[in-house]
């Protein structure tokens, strides 16, 4: 696997070095076990900052899987998987592309985002799945074209940890950050999610004409081998974990599950002027209350004694 090269930037920090780590992102450095800093911000406006002192990895010692054949081994006669680089990649309904993170007044880093899109319908509904590098994963369904607003869209949100390799995707398949491999089919809709129990609804529909047995966001992702998986729901024009007086379930391997407030997963952060200070809006971000694998085993441990964290640990 061909390492990322970064942009602009003579030099990388050993901060930058552990920032990269924790967002699985490969560059020609031997990875730091302790990570002692924070960087802020990132790619979309509903994920902005994320705070950082150790990997999401399964042990503080363990190296997140950066090159070689490791990390984009594939099958005997199925080319290998690649990451992001520079350029923006199109490989079948897969697209790729590099992004930064700023982190300084004159520093920005790049991270990997991976998107598969289905093939329109006639009534021009589409869905994408989405995959970043720091282990969020969602499912965005365009159910009304025709609508101005951002309630012609549902999306269901995921986390899944830890953190094994960086996003990787090739023809019809996206290599999540936990290692789980997804598979398209023709329409570009999943056909297979390797380690996972799922069920699928290929009907991108609108969740006020949904029956009962429809399945909210169209991808419902049960456990995932030695992972625990975050499921935020579904929700009509935001992602769901956005909403702290509501819970997310968490699902271990063995597929116990147990609801947690997402305001004991996530915070808001407030949109300052940075100017005045002055505080223009209350909520501006979520983002997560865990600053590392061990500080989310220790959210979990007390909320969700019964679940099987070893994943984490």
């Amino acid at each position: 696997m061909r390492p990322l090269k970064l942009m602009h930037f003579q030099e990388v920090s050993p901060l930058s070095k552990r920032v990269l780590l924790f967002l699985g992102i490969c560059l020609p450095f031997e990875p730091l076990n302790a990570l002692e800093s924070s960087f802020l911000e990132s790619h979309t406006k509903n994920w902005s900052r994320l705070l950082n002192k150790a990997p999401l990895v399964s042990s503080p010692t363990e190296k997140a899987s950066c090159g070689g054949n490791q990390s984009n081994r594939s099958p005997a006669g199925e080319p290998s998987l690649q990451t992001c680089t520079d350029d923006p990649i199109a490989v079948g309904n897969i697209q790729g592309r590099t992004s930064y993170v700023k982190v300084s007044e004159s520093e920005r880093l790049p991270y990997c985002i991976a998107t598969a899109q289905t093939k329109r319908t006639p009534e021009n509904k589409y869905r994408y799945y989405q995959a970043t590098g720091w282990g969020l994963f969602y499912v965005y369904n365009e159910f009304d074209p025709t609508a101005s607003n951002s309630r012609s869209n549902e999306t269901h949100t995921y986390f899944i940890y830890p953190i094994r390799n960086s996003v990787q995707f090739g023809e019809k398949r996206l290599k999540l950050p936990s290692g789980h491999l997804i598979h398209f089919n023709e329409e570009g809709d999943v056909s297979q999610i390797e380690g996972c129990d799922y069920a699928l609804d290929t009907q991108i529909t609108n969740p006020s004409n949904r029956s009962r047995s429809s399945i909210p966001g169209g991808l419902q992702i049960e456990q995932c081998e030695n992972s625990i998986v975050i499921d935020s729901g579904s929700q009509i024009g935001n992602l769901s974990f956005r909403r702290l007086s509501q819970n997310s379930t968490v699902r271990d391997a063995t597929g116990k599950t147990c609801q947690v407030l997402n305001s004991k997963l996530f915070r808001a952060i407030p949109l300052i002027d940075s100017d005045t200070g002055r505080v223009i809006q209350a909520v501006d971000e979520v983002v997560p209350n865990y600053q590392s694998s061990s500080e989310l085993v220790e959210i979990l441990s007390q909320n969700c004694p019964e679940l099987d964290l070893s994943p984490l640990r």
